[in-house]
């Protein structure tokens, strides 16, 4: 869990910066069981955020463990 860039709402963050030399951030929440929504940004020159590219992530899931579990 991390703080969102887009809208202000939990979610899982998954900062790709911290493993090789890349900008890109995902976030990612839950919709449904085994069916989750993800955008993804990368960094602006100007220090903004570029628009936002949305995936789904469904398929088959061990059982769910939440943020506060």
């Amino acid at each position: 869990m991390g703080p969102p860039l887009i809208d202000g709402q939990p979610s899982y963050i998954m900062d790709y910066g911290a493993f090789n030399d890349t900008t890109l951030v995902d976030e990612i929440r839950r919709l449904d069981e085994g069916v989750y929504l993800g955008v993804g940004t990368t960094a602006t020159e100007d220090g903004g955020r570029s628009a936002n590219g949305h995936f789904a992530l469904v398929g088959p899931t061990d059982e769910w463990v939440g943020a506060e579990e």
